[in-house]
């Protein structure tokens, strides 16, 4: 059996001036201590389901749509699960959960096997299945999950078990290689102690992986299955050969269950018995089951003993879909090898001439090169923790019933907001000095508007300025990242105060090639349609030298231009019908640097922040390393143009 289990502390930012890795042990001892053998993997005493006729109407699935969820047969019976592309459980990021709301002491265990969907080895990467606990009320993540699969090679090389404690939307992990991604997991729940067991199988002994103190965890916990696949690619399949529910009378038991030899079923929330699941995926979607006043929410089964409230809404499963999208062919409009930051020449449409993996293995959301901690869990660039459940790789949680916990969550239009012109009074309305937080729900999140997942964390305003943290994405041909847009019909300038720094060092530029932040005007688009968009931005371009980048993109495939500058300064971007100027201020005032002609652009456009973490000079963004990027803006402000001189003159 392996050895102690070591975890890296990560959290939804970086502490700023810190680039190394904080390392700590769980509380389990050196080696694994084995707890009992069993002989049989069948006895219970709440709940045996074997998945043969389906799952019956206790059970419920968190977001249905990040996987393809298949259910048994008679003849075959277990649940599968197939999760889709840049899926993860990891701080305050939701994936699929398959569960029923479970109330005092109990164990949950299962059998589930974990491999490539093509039934080769697992790629490396963090592509997991296994169980997880988990608080089902509103707010910040609260969750614990044992899993078996593979992690990023940062964290151990060949198949393992992963166990992941989340408090408050912050993730500690740990990874420990195995011979076989198949095996039997236990999780126990006694008082506030949680207890991880695992086994290869029945005829093994049963091995403690980790124990330790969650107070802050609800009495009435959703149990049940997880899957994710954080690559750009989904290859992992879990296989679940039946869900086992013990009540416990004494923590002692969580390694003896399988010595007890009288079955009863029962409600898990209630102690009461009654019948196992029956027949049909009638446990429904939280997108549509009713949360009562601590967010928990329960099927058509009458729960009331425990004091959930009931829905009778019914859950297919759904189609995975994946945030990829495919990188154009580019074409070369200069030469970027001359290796000259400054020159105004086109540089390549590959951002550059090296190559970078296309698909990373997942490294880039929880590879521990990327975070520092603070040492209490809190960790921050910014001295202080979000507190607003952002902090996460994906939007904040809300509720179970899959809707955010408020406005600012997800960026929809708050109390006297505004988003867009002419339905505003004027321009200038749409501006934004980042005084107030509140703000940040006047702003669309573009991952949020298409349905896609975020590519960034930390995501506040805070001191006066917007603040954001990308992950490995970007800007180039049909690729897309962090972007917070209004939408303006017509004519209209946009200037900004923005910085692009290091992680590491905030005084200094990133320091990997085209990590950036600046400014964007797209035209809004259909999952069909193609890429269009001229974007002006500042910090680390080609070589990682830092300058400006304007880049205009038509039908998917982008031609940039590095200019001379900084990573931080005032800029412009300007529209006056086909025309799009790109301005910034020299110290002597605003001079135009480019513009492009685009008269394919529609009336109305999407205007508003955005950052690029490219990591590198391929066709894709290198996902395999962390980004090494802040992007902060202090303020944002639009307001009319009728002639070309409006985009330099002062206000």
């Amino acid at each position: 059996m392996p050895g102690s289990f070591v975890t890296v502390l990560r959290a939804g930012g970086l502490s700023a001036g810190l680039a190394t890795v904080s390392i700590a042990c769980w509380s389990s001892p050196p080696n694994p201590e084995p707890l009992g053998s069993t002989s049989e993997f069948r006895s219970t005493l709440i709940v045996d389901e074997t998945f043969a006729e389906g799952l019956g109407p206790a059970w419920f699935v968190l977001h249905p749509e990040l996987a393809e969820i298949s259910v048994g047969s008679p003849g075959s019976p277990e649940l599968t699960l197939t999760p889709a592309a840049r899926t993860a459980w990891y701080n305050n990021q939701q994936a699929v959960h398959v569960y029923r709301l479970v109330a005092g002491n109990f164990a949950i265990t299962t059998d589930v096997a974990v491999e490539s969907r093509s039934g080769g080895p697992l790629p490396p990467g963090f592509r997991l299945g296994g169980l997880s606990i988990r608080s089902a009320a509103g707010g910040p993540v609260a969750a614990y999950h044992a899993a078996y699969g593979a992690v990023a090679p940062a964290y151990g090389q060949g198949p393992g078990f992963e166990l992941k404690s989340t408090v408050a939307g912050v993730s500690e992990l740990a990874f420990t290689p195995l011979p076989s991604s198949h095996g039997q997991l236990r999780l126990c729940r006694f008082g506030t102690v949680i207890e991880a067991l695992y086994r290869a199988t029945p005829a093994d002994p049963w091995i403690r992986a980790d124990l330790r103190d969650r107070p802050d965890l609800p009495d009435t916990l959703a149990a049940g299955a997880i899957a994710y696949d954080y690559n750009a690619t989904h290859e992992v399949r879990a296989t679940f050969f039946g869900i086992q529910l013990h009540r416990l009378d004494e923590a002692s038991e969580c390694a003896s269950l399988d010595d007890l030899t009288e079955a009863e079923t029962g409600d898990p929330t209630s102690g009461e018995t009654a019948s196992s699941g029956s027949a049909g995926f009638t446990g429904g979607s939280e997108a549509s089951a009713a949360p009562d006043a601590s967010g928990d929410s329960a099927s058509n089964r009458d729960l009331a003993s425990s004091g959930d409230s009931a829905s009778s809404n019914d859950s297919a499963s759904s189609d995975s879909a994946s945030s990829d999208s495919a990188s154009s062919d580019s074409a070369s409009s200069g030469d970027p090898s001359s290796g000259d930051p400054s020159s105004n020449d086109s540089a390549s449409s590959g951002e550059g001439t090296s190559d970078s993996p296309a698909s990373g293995d997942g490294a880039s959301s929880e590879n521990p090169a990327s975070d520092s901690s603070t040492g209490d869990g809190t960790t921050d660039p910014w001295g202080s923790s979000t507190g607003d459940g952002t902090g996460g790789h994906g939007p904040a949680s809300g509720d179970e019933t899959g809707s955010p916990s408020s406005s600012a969550s997800t960026g929809e239009p708050g109390p006297g907001c505004a988003t867009a012109y002419p339905d505003a009074p004027d321009l200038a309305s749409l501006s934004d000095e980042f005084d107030d937080p509140q703000t940040l729900a006047c702003w669309i999140r573009r991952d949020e508007a298409e349905g896609e997942l975020a590519t960034y964390t930390g995501l506040r305003i805070e001191d006066s300025a917007l603040h954001v943290l990308p992950e490995p994405s970007g800007w180039f041909d049909g690729h897309r990242g962090p972007f917070f847009y209004k939408l303006v019909t017509g004519d209209f300038r946009l200037e900004v105060a923005v910085t692009a720094s290091s992680l590491a060092s905030p005084t200094l530029p990133p320091s990997l090639p085209f990590n950036s932040a600046g400014i964007v005007v797209r035209a809004p688009r259909t999952p069909e349609s193609l890429e269009n968009w001229v974007m002006w931005d500042v910090g680390a371009q080609y070589n990682a030298q830092p300058n400006h980048e304007g880049k205009t993109t038509v039908n998917s495939d982008s031609t940039l231009y590095i200019t001379e500058g900084g990573f931080s300064g005032r800029i412009r971007l300007c529209r006056l019908g086909a025309r799009i100027e790109l301005a910034r201020d020299t110290g002597d005032g605003f001079v135009t640097i480019q513009v492009f002609e685009r008269p394919d652009f529609p009336d109305m456009m999407q205007v508003g922040l955005c950052a690029t973490a490219w990591n590198g000079h391929g066709g894709s963004p290198n996902v395999t390393i962390p980004a090494d990027l802040q992007a902060r803006w202090e303020y944002a402000r639009f307001s009319p143009i009728t002639s070309p001189g409006d985009c330099t003159a002062e206000p």
